[in-house]
């Protein structure tokens, strides 16, 4: 555990910080409280009047309420005034001297403006959030610019500070959806899942590990009145177009297999187009087809949704017969992303059962279902299994945050468990790429994983990422290609063969019932 300081104002925090020290409470040990009694915020009320009026609408919040920080005790409270500089803040050099003589290791900013540290300190990490990627969007307000300039996600970073604004080193770097129509949404998800940061921060911190991000030049300041009317507006028409398309708009789903690629020429695109080769007929029992994996060349699994139960079926589809057969199903249980893959010799479906069972594996060889140890009380989003040197690894998301958070979990006992956590999870946190879309791939002795984008629209395209590296203690990936389908959007599942390749895509109908239709998916 590293001998922490506590920075805050006036005995004072945010909850969404209350949140993040609970979360990293067994790696940091909270020595000092060093608690500024004399910051303060200059307003511009005129000039940004309209900013602070939202300020009471939108971002304030169960995670922005302030709390009085009482978990302490009383001898490990220094409080002291700052002296100011035009914004700039400095702590008295006696308090300095106070965390030498109490080997404090790290300090933690949750109070104070801009702090001036002083040369012979400055070895002495302090680490601090700053709500919006600075490679976009330096300054403040978190969130607002993001969603003014229509970005697909909005970053979030914990740094090392320095005496020059938003120059020190990154620490830990995540995404989380911007909703084009909710800043208050936006913002509640940003700050709900920065304790995620903070922990993240503080493990590469031990490990002298950076995040290479290069700065923007531009500093963004509070909006003026005209711009906060703008963005009204637009949240406005955003959240119209939303209700318009709820009503009398669904996604009409299928399937289709190209033959045209090449998979080194993919990964050297930074953005892939596939055609529809082959249109599939639907079965007049299905409403949509989706999910599709290879089981061979003249076979797919993929989940069929059945039109009078509003359940998916996993069935396998018979390319050359354009047959079908139902492999799993149950007029009251869903099923989905039917994950195949061959282990030891044994055919396997890792289906997502997330709406009602924990996760479990379907041998096709004697159709049997065995439950995977390690998951009982988790119920996974499109899992995926990968063996890798021994190791059998499981990537998934979680049902409140499957479409920016991807979890990974490891056996090295047998495939059917016990799993235990990653310790970097979630291992990937933004809605760009997070949630898998396919099998792992192996190719040319690099590993690629298949994320789906799920930014602006859901199943809109997809991401290839390499895995630098995966083992019990490390992970890491980058992104190399964006994939998408010319005529329609998706793809939102794909997956390779020796010989072609599967996806799914889907067109937006417009159907008088579609509203119907919602509501009966969601209470059946």
């Amino acid at each position: 555990m590293i001998n922490t300081a506590l920075i805050i104002d006036k005995n004072y925090i945010s909850k969404w910080q209350a949140d993040c020290l609970e979360y990293s409470k067994d790696l940091i040990n909270i020595k000092l409280i060093l608690n500024c009694q004399n910051t303060y915020n200059q307003k511009k009320f005129f000039k940004n009047y309209l900013y602070y009026l939202i300020n009471i609408f939108f971002i304030r919040s169960k995670y922005t309420k302030k709390i009085r920080y009482n978990n302490i005790n009383e001898e490990l409270v220094i409080n002291f005034n700052s002296t100011y500089d035009r914004n700039w803040q400095s702590i008295p050099l006696n308090i300095y001297q106070e965390l030498k003589k109490n080997n404090i290791n790290l300090i933690i900013k949750f109070g104070m403006n801009l702090i001036k540290i002083p040369k012979e300190y400055e070895t002495l990490p302090i680490i601090s959030f700053h709500h919006g990627d600075p490679s976009k969007f330096r300054g403040r307000p978190a969130g607002f610019y993001e969603l003014f300039y229509n970005e697909l996600n909005v970053g979030t970073i914990v740094q090392i500070l320095n005496n020059k604004i938003d120059k020190g080193d990154v620490l830990s770097l995540s995404y989380f959806p911007v909703y084009n129509y909710s800043y208050s949404r936006t913002l509640k998800l940003v700050f709900k899942n920065s304790k995620i940061l903070l922990r993240k921060a503080i493990i590469n911190l031990n490990k002298s590990k950076k995040i290479h991000l290069k700065k923007a030049k531009q500093i963004y300041t509070l909006p003026s009145n005209f711009t906060v009317c703008k963005f009204l507006i637009k949240l406005l028409y955003n959240y119209t177009q939303r209700i318009i398309y709820g009503i009398f708009y669904e996604k009409k789903w299928n399937f289709s297999i190209s033959k045209h690629f090449d998979l080194s020429n993919i990964l050297e695109s930074e953005n892939y187009i596939f055609t529809v080769d082959r249109q599939i007929e639907i079965n007049h029992k299905y409403s949509f087809y989706a999910d599709p994996f290879f089981r061979n060349e003249k076979q797919v699994f993929l989940e069929a949704f059945n039109k009078k139960n509003f359940r998916g079926e996993i069935i396998k589809y018979d390319l050359v017969n354009r047959s079908y057969k139902n492999i799993l199903n149950n007029k009251k249980k869903h099923y989905s992303y039917p994950s195949y893959f061959k282990h030891k010799n044994i055919e396997f479906i890792l289906p997502e059962v997330a709406s009602w069972s924990p996760p479990f594996l379907y041998s096709l060889n004697d159709n049997k279902k065995k439950y995977l140890k390690g998951f009982e009380d988790n119920n996974l989003i499109d899992p995926t299994h990968f063996f890798h040197k021994d190791i059998h690894y499981i990537f998934a998301g979680k049902k409140e945050d499957s479409l920016y958070n991807l979890y990974l979990f490891y056996s090295v006992d047998s495939i059917y468990g016990p799993y235990k956590n990653h310790p970097l999870n979630p291992i990937v946190t933004n809605p760009l790429n997070a949630r898998m879309g396919g099998k792992i791939i192996k190719f040319n002795n690099k590993i690629y994983r298949i994320g789906q984008n799920a930014t602006v629209n859901y199943g809109d395209g997809v991401y290839l990422n390499n895995i630098n590296v995966i083992n019990k203690e490390n992970y890491s990936e980058n992104i190399i290609t964006k994939i998408n389908i010319k005529g329609y959007s998706g793809p939102h599942t794909l997956n390779f063969s020796n010989n072609g390749v599967v996806f799914d895509y889907y067109k937006n109908e417009f159907n008088f019932l579609a509203w119907y239709n919602r509501i009966r998916t969601k209470l059946n």
